[in-house]
């Protein structure tokens, strides 16, 4: 009788044990789900409104890490880019590298201060935008104008009956791309099938979609204007200067480039460039599953 209370009792708690376990398991299971839901499928916001938490400024002619004359800064929960001068030249970059995924952000341009002597005050134009799948920001020279990688390059004039110019364009430093049409791009910058935007008229909202070297897709509310494939590194280095003054020639054709390696992933960075102020809001990521 003693010998079979034992063994009843021995059977139960090897039970209980096993039901332990399950019970173990499947609170673990529940705890790594929202983990994995938080990682991949939700949108999740790059600033806190208030500081530039997460984010790594590389200012021309300064080292990375340094923003002395605050280019970059938030404002009633509007990250504020504001150049000097057209020697203010510089990115703000998210940290870590990214493949696959959403950025969504809305923008639009401000005036420009009339005390700064800028050639793109002059003529009216304004030029900023964002960079995908870069390079790191301590990877680049001190001196470097352009990171490498794929620039969603927003412009917009303050007269439109003189100069069109669409925004959301793509250009490609270090870098190539097949085009809708086949193509491999042989120019340093190439135009979407935006409308033309006045500098004036208020905010818009942009959404890249990006699928790791096969494919990006660039959206102006709401509307597909741009999109390219096969994303590479290559040799051709970037032009000098920071204007394309031959805009409707699609100036700066490459020449004698050698296609490299798939560009599956890379930094984002927000650009500064030639005086133009710009405001931001809204910023955020969605990744996707590899």
């Amino acid at each position: 009788m003693l010998a079979a209370l034992h063994e009843c009792t021995g059977a139960w708690h090897r039970l209980l044990h096993v039901d332990l376990v399950i019970l173990a398991v499947v609170a673990v299971s529940i705890a790594v789900a929202p983990r994995e839901q938080a990682i991949y499928g939700k949108w999740v916001d790059l600033f806190d409104g208030q500081t530039l938490h997460g984010w790594v400024p590389h200012i021309l002619n300064q080292t990375a890490g340094r923003d002395r004359y605050n280019l970059f800064r938030f404002e009633k929960g509007v990250l504020q880019v504001r150049p000097r001068s057209d020697d203010d030249i510089g990115y703000l970059f998210f940290h870590g590298n990214e493949s696959k995924y959403r950025l969504h952000f809305e923008y639009r341009f401000v005036p420009p201060n009339p005390d700064i002597n800028s050639t793109f005050n002059k003529n009216r134009l304004y030029n900023v935008g964002f960079w995908i799948h870069g390079q790191s920001p301590d990877s680049m020279s001190d001196g470097q104008l352009f990171p490498l990688g794929f620039k969603v390059m927003l412009q917009a004039t303050m007269d439109t009956d003189v100069l069109c110019l669409p925004t959301a364009n793509v250009c490609s430093t270090g870098t190539s791309m097949r085009l809708a049409d086949g193509h491999r791009s042989a120019v340093f910058c190439q135009r979407s099938e935006s409308k033309c935007h006045s500098a004036d008229d208020g905010w818009h909202a942009v959404d890249v979609e990006v699928n790791g070297s096969q494919s990006v897709r660039y959206r102006v509310d709401g509307q597909l204007v741009l999109e390219y494939f096969d994303l590479t590194l290559d040799d051709c280095a970037a032009p000098e200067g920071v204007f394309e003054t031959k805009w409707k020639e699609n100036a700066w054709t490459r020449t004698n480039c050698t296609t490299g390696s798939p560009r599956s992933n890379g930094t984002i960075s927000i650009q500064t460039e030639g005086g133009h102020p710009a405001d931001y809001r809204h910023v955020a990521l969605q990744r996707l599953k590899e």
